[in-house]
């Protein structure tokens, strides 16, 4: 039954549990099939016992205080009652995803989850790399005209979400493994750039930039007197990668149509300097992202106690969400909801720093850049596995800190809660 579970976890890491549904091979949504019959599954597998000794970590109480907010804010009549229960199921599909990978990792062998997680992000990077250049049956028309690819997780800004984040987990799997880390750095760098999503090649700058800093290492190893030649590394690194891109963009252009089409054209020639744009077109409208923040924030001031549950996702009142998590808790549950995640990360960092978790800590720090340009950070399966793969890493790892050795962080399995 475990490798069935780990078929379910590639499903879901790699979006082909929605392709499958969009094509018609699975008949119904994911929501009424997939997910809850590798639930029952992961129930029929694990010990009832099991769940109260593992799932003590502050991840665990934040996902469940932010439920018990998801309910209490239902009771309310200004949003759909069918938009208010999507909202419902899905944050507690996140809530029992993170249970079931938590748990399930402890019983897994490094190998095992090594194995599994890099057969999921070849999946979504090899179907991103399809989708570009010879293409996936369209099942969002409002992207078509953007000529941006998404692989099977349709959106490209999602697909490069759950490529970075893939990306960060099994970096930290095969953190003592230099080949397969450059395996692994080269196929997230390209995947993410061929979505032409900004903040995907951001995160992966920051990842490369911050484990680099710290020479891969997984407890914290950054050291000044090698700071200065590091980043002088990464200068050049990344101003050779530039000067690529500058001297192969015509012949892409010409090689490649869907380089010279819609928003992926326009973000090429912004790269490279052809372009006369400053600030895309999508932040100068009135559905823009800056105006967005200046409305939600004026509904937050408004009503501090909050809206209700998928107030932001119910066009009926406002025509876009607010591709930020932070305005989203604000408005949706008020003032109690973003205390709720402001001591999340707090807790977080707080114990990255305790147990010297570099990576955990540079994860944190995505999930922070990633809360200010995306509004369901928490309901992406491929993060929610990624959190509790990191949870297990900062939890339960091995006892014995061999920073030199780099020894796996995915030894032990006997509780070590804070």
């Amino acid at each position: 039954m475990k490798y069935v579970l780990f078929f379910f976890i590639i499903l879901f890491v790699s979006g082909a549990d929605r392709f499958l549904f969009r094509v018609g091979i699975v008949p119904v949504s994911p929501a009424y099939l997939l997910v809850p019959l590798s639930f029952v599954m992961f129930f029929i597998k694990f010990d009832i016992r099991k769940y109260f000794i593992y799932l003590k970590t502050h991840t665990a109480k934040f996902l469940f205080l932010t439920f018990i907010c998801t309910l209490i804010f239902s009771l309310n009549d200004k949003v759909s009652f069918e938009i208010m229960l999507n909202e419902i199921v899905a944050f507690s599909t996140t809530v029992l995803l993170y249970s079931f990978c938590l748990i399930f990792f402890t019983e897994c062998s490094t190998k095992e989850i090594r194995f599994f997680l890099f057969i999921g992000f070849i999946v979504i990077c090899a179907s991103i790399y399809y989708d570009m250049f010879i293409g996936l049956p369209v099942t969002d028309v409002d992207l078509v005209d953007q000529a941006r690819k998404g692989g099977f997780a349709e959106n490209p800004n999602t697909a490069a979400s759950a490529v970075k984040f893939l990306g960060l987990g099994l970096l930290l799997l095969y953190a003592s493994e230099k080949k397969m880390r450059m395996v692994v750095l080269t196929i997230m760098l390209s995947s993410v750039f061929i979505t032409f999503s900004r903040s995907g090649l951001l995160s992966v700058i920051l990842i490369v930039i911050f484990l680099s800093l710290n020479e891969w290492k997984i407890f914290l190893n950054i050291k000044f007197s090698r700071l200065l030649l590091t980043s002088l590394k990464m200068i050049l690194l990344f101003g050779f990668f530039y000067m690529l891109i500058l001297v192969f963009a015509d012949i892409i252009r010409q090689e490649v149509p869907a380089f010279r089409e819609g928003a992926a054209g326009e973000r090429l020639d912004l790269l490279t300097g052809q372009s006369d744009e400053i600030i895309t077109s999508d932040d100068r409208t009135s559905d823009g992202r800056s105006t967005l923040v200046i409305r939600y924030l004026n509904k937050f001031a408004d009503n501090p106690l909050g809206s209700g549950t998928a107030y932001c996702a119910d066009k009926n009142i406002s025509s876009k969400n607010t591709h930020n998590y932070f305005l989203r808790v604000s408005v949706e549950y008020g003032i109690f909801g973003l205390i709720i995640f402001i001591i999340f990360l707090y807790k977080s960092i707080k114990l990255a720093r305790e147990k010297e978790h570099f990576y955990y800590l540079v994860f944190i720090i995505l999930i922070i850049f990633e809360s200010v340009i995306s509004h369901y950070l928490f309901v992406e399966k491929p993060i929610v596995v990624v959190l509790a793969l990191l949870d297990y890493s900062l939890y339960y790892r091995h006892t014995q800190e061999d920073s030199e050795q780099n020894e796996s962080v995915l030894v032990s399995t006997e509780p070590d809660l804070v």
